[in-house]
Protein backbone atom coordinates (compact mmCIF):
# COMPACT_ATOMS: atom_id res chain seq x y z
CA UNK A 1 0.00 0.00 0.00
CA UNK A 2 1.35 3.41 -0.86
CA UNK A 3 1.76 5.50 2.70
CA UNK A 4 0.96 8.55 0.39
CA UNK A 5 -2.81 7.18 -0.08
CA UNK A 6 -3.04 6.11 3.34
CA UNK A 7 -2.41 9.79 5.12
CA UNK A 8 -2.23 12.96 2.86
CA UNK A 9 0.23 15.49 3.94
CA UNK A 10 -1.71 18.81 3.40
CA UNK A 11 -2.72 21.71 4.20
CA UNK A 12 -5.66 21.87 5.95
CA UNK A 13 -7.74 25.20 7.60
CA UNK A 14 -4.63 26.93 6.75
CA UNK A 15 -2.07 25.49 8.33
CA UNK A 16 -0.14 21.95 7.80
CA UNK A 17 -0.54 18.65 10.05
CA UNK A 18 2.48 18.64 12.42
CA UNK A 19 5.27 16.68 11.09
CA UNK A 20 5.61 14.32 14.81
CA UNK A 21 1.49 13.10 13.66
CA UNK A 22 2.67 12.30 10.27
CA UNK A 23 5.35 10.23 11.22
CA UNK A 24 3.32 8.22 13.93
CA UNK A 25 1.00 7.63 11.61
CA UNK A 26 3.58 6.61 8.74
CA UNK A 27 5.31 4.34 11.46
CA UNK A 28 1.66 3.08 12.99
CA UNK A 29 0.17 1.95 9.85
CA UNK A 30 3.60 0.82 8.02
CA UNK A 31 3.83 -1.42 10.91
CA UNK A 32 0.48 -3.04 11.15
CA UNK A 33 0.01 -3.64 7.50
CA UNK A 34 -3.31 -2.70 7.68
CA UNK A 35 -5.57 -2.66 4.37
CA UNK A 36 -8.58 -0.50 4.21
CA UNK A 37 -11.82 -0.15 2.19
CA UNK A 38 -11.63 2.69 -0.67
CA UNK A 39 -12.55 5.50 -1.04
CA UNK A 40 -11.15 5.71 2.99
CA UNK A 41 -9.85 9.02 3.10
CA UNK A 42 -6.82 7.85 5.44
CA UNK A 43 -6.14 9.30 8.81
CA UNK A 44 -7.74 13.25 8.15
CA UNK A 45 -9.90 13.58 10.96
CA UNK A 46 -9.14 13.45 14.58
CA UNK A 47 -11.68 10.08 14.43
CA UNK A 48 -9.51 8.22 11.80
CA UNK A 49 -6.42 8.76 14.25
CA UNK A 50 -7.94 8.15 17.45
CA UNK A 51 -9.49 4.35 15.47
CA UNK A 52 -5.81 3.68 14.14
CA UNK A 53 -4.05 4.67 17.20
CA UNK A 54 -6.84 2.18 18.96
CA UNK A 55 -6.25 -0.66 16.63
CA UNK A 56 -2.14 -0.23 17.13
CA UNK A 57 -3.18 -1.00 20.49
CA UNK A 58 -5.22 -3.51 20.22
CA UNK A 59 -3.22 -6.04 17.68
CA UNK A 60 -0.82 -6.20 20.75
CA UNK A 61 -3.52 -7.53 23.32
CA UNK A 62 -3.13 -11.62 22.58
CA UNK A 63 -5.73 -12.15 25.04
CA UNK A 64 -8.39 -9.98 22.78
CA UNK A 65 -7.09 -10.18 19.02
CA UNK A 66 -6.43 -14.27 19.13
CA UNK A 67 -10.50 -14.69 20.61
CA UNK A 68 -12.10 -14.00 17.40
CA UNK A 69 -11.61 -13.62 13.23
CA UNK A 70 -14.33 -11.05 12.81
CA UNK A 71 -14.15 -7.92 14.99
CA UNK A 72 -16.41 -4.87 15.44
CA UNK A 73 -15.45 -1.13 15.67
CA UNK A 74 -17.34 1.59 17.26
CA UNK A 75 -16.62 5.11 17.76
CA UNK A 76 -18.45 7.42 20.42
CA UNK A 77 -18.35 11.24 19.58
CA UNK A 78 -19.73 12.17 23.28
CA UNK A 79 -19.30 9.85 26.56
CA UNK A 80 -22.15 9.96 28.95
CA UNK A 81 -22.76 8.92 32.58
CA UNK A 82 -24.80 5.45 33.26
CA UNK A 83 -28.10 5.77 32.48
CA UNK A 84 -30.61 7.00 35.47
CA UNK A 85 -34.16 6.24 36.74
CA UNK A 86 -36.58 9.18 36.92
CA UNK A 87 -38.97 9.01 39.57
CA UNK A 88 -41.61 12.00 37.96
CA UNK A 89 -41.88 10.75 34.21
CA UNK A 90 -40.83 6.93 35.28
CA UNK A 91 -38.50 6.20 32.43
CA UNK A 92 -34.36 5.76 32.40
CA UNK A 93 -32.63 8.62 31.01
CA UNK A 94 -29.30 9.53 29.84
CA UNK A 95 -26.93 10.59 32.07
CA UNK A 96 -24.82 13.88 32.12
CA UNK A 97 -22.15 14.40 29.02
CA UNK A 98 -18.30 13.71 29.98
CA UNK A 99 -17.03 17.27 28.81
CA UNK A 100 -13.55 16.91 26.38
CA UNK A 101 -13.99 12.36 26.36
CA UNK A 102 -14.08 10.73 22.87
CA UNK A 103 -13.97 6.39 22.84
CA UNK A 104 -13.35 3.28 20.68
CA UNK A 105 -14.57 0.48 21.44
CA UNK A 106 -13.34 -2.38 19.41
CA UNK A 107 -14.76 -6.40 20.49
CA UNK A 108 -15.18 -9.74 18.47
CA UNK A 109 -18.18 -9.98 16.27
CA UNK A 110 -17.42 -13.35 14.89
CA UNK A 111 -21.10 -15.10 14.78
CA UNK A 112 -22.61 -11.58 13.71
CA UNK A 113 -24.67 -12.28 10.24
CA UNK A 114 -26.76 -9.70 8.36
CA UNK A 115 -29.88 -10.28 5.55
CA UNK A 116 -28.64 -8.65 2.39
CA UNK A 117 -31.12 -6.27 2.35
CA UNK A 118 -29.94 -4.61 5.75
CA UNK A 119 -27.26 -2.13 4.05
CA UNK A 120 -27.92 0.79 6.06
CA UNK A 121 -26.69 -1.33 8.93
CA UNK A 122 -23.49 -1.85 7.04
CA UNK A 123 -19.91 -1.30 8.65
CA UNK A 124 -18.80 1.64 6.19
CA UNK A 125 -14.82 0.54 6.68
CA UNK A 126 -12.93 -1.80 7.13
CA UNK A 127 -9.28 -3.29 8.07
CA UNK A 128 -8.00 -6.48 7.58
CA UNK A 129 -4.55 -7.30 9.48
CA UNK A 130 -2.83 -10.56 9.63
CA UNK A 131 -6.21 -12.77 8.88
CA UNK A 132 -8.37 -11.07 10.77
CA UNK A 133 -11.24 -8.61 9.79
CA UNK A 134 -12.04 -5.06 11.73
CA UNK A 135 -14.92 -3.93 10.85
CA UNK A 136 -15.93 0.20 11.54
CA UNK A 137 -19.43 0.57 12.53
CA UNK A 138 -21.05 4.39 11.93
CA UNK A 139 -19.39 7.41 10.52
CA UNK A 140 -20.02 9.37 7.67
CA UNK A 141 -18.99 7.62 4.43
CA UNK A 142 -21.44 5.14 2.82
CA UNK A 143 -20.99 1.64 2.28
CA UNK A 144 -19.28 0.54 -0.68
CA UNK A 145 -19.55 -2.35 -2.82
CA UNK A 146 -16.05 -3.27 -1.80
CA UNK A 147 -17.32 -3.81 1.86
CA UNK A 148 -20.09 -5.39 0.50
CA UNK A 149 -18.07 -7.42 -1.52
CA UNK A 150 -15.53 -8.68 1.77
CA UNK A 151 -19.12 -8.97 3.97
CA UNK A 152 -19.67 -11.85 1.79
CA UNK A 153 -16.53 -13.22 1.22
CA UNK A 154 -16.60 -13.78 5.07
CA UNK A 155 -20.06 -15.25 5.26
CA UNK A 156 -21.16 -12.08 6.98
CA UNK A 157 -23.94 -11.27 4.70
CA UNK A 158 -26.55 -14.13 4.24
CA UNK A 159 -29.34 -14.19 2.09
CA UNK A 160 -31.53 -16.16 3.36
CA UNK A 161 -31.58 -14.34 6.20
CA UNK A 162 -34.50 -12.48 6.98
CA UNK A 163 -33.79 -10.91 10.51
CA UNK A 164 -29.72 -9.92 11.59
CA UNK A 165 -28.77 -13.10 13.82
CA UNK A 166 -26.12 -12.89 16.63
CA UNK A 167 -25.22 -14.51 19.87
CA UNK A 168 -24.84 -12.98 23.39
CA UNK A 169 -21.69 -13.85 24.87
CA UNK A 170 -21.51 -12.06 28.42
CA UNK A 171 -18.08 -13.36 29.31
CA UNK A 172 -16.92 -11.68 26.16
CA UNK A 173 -14.18 -8.82 26.78
CA UNK A 174 -14.03 -5.24 24.54
CA UNK A 175 -11.54 -2.70 24.34
CA UNK A 176 -12.69 0.63 25.00
CA UNK A 177 -10.24 3.37 24.51
CA UNK A 178 -11.05 6.60 26.11
CA UNK A 179 -9.44 9.93 24.10
CA UNK A 180 -9.19 13.13 25.44
CA UNK A 181 -10.76 15.50 22.72
CA UNK A 182 -8.14 18.01 23.12
CA UNK A 183 -5.94 17.34 19.90
CA UNK A 184 -3.22 15.39 22.03
CA UNK A 185 -4.56 12.00 21.37
CA UNK A 186 -3.84 11.09 24.51
CA UNK A 187 -5.91 7.94 25.80
CA UNK A 188 -6.39 5.25 28.33
CA UNK A 189 -7.64 1.67 27.49
CA UNK A 190 -9.81 -0.10 29.96
CA UNK A 191 -10.45 -4.16 28.69
CA UNK A 192 -14.08 -5.26 30.50
CA UNK A 193 -16.99 -7.87 29.45
CA UNK A 194 -19.20 -5.10 31.42
CA UNK A 195 -20.54 -1.78 29.62
CA UNK A 196 -18.44 1.18 30.62
CA UNK A 197 -19.91 4.53 31.12
CA UNK A 198 -17.02 6.52 33.14
CA UNK A 199 -13.68 7.32 31.32
CA UNK A 200 -11.13 5.42 33.59
CA UNK A 201 -9.31 8.03 36.26
CA UNK A 202 -6.92 10.25 35.41
CA UNK A 203 -7.52 10.89 31.82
Amino acid sequence: MAIQHLIKFHIRNGGFISLSLFLFLTISCSSLNLRYSPPFPGAETPEERMVLIALEDFVNIKQLAKQDTIFSIRFQDSVFHRMIWNNETKQWQRGALYPGVKCVQIIGESDVRFPANWESAFPHHYYLHQGKLFLWYGGSYKTTQKIKDIMYQWKIIDPSLIWMEFSENDSKKAAYYFFKSDGSLHYKRKITNKTVFEPPKGL
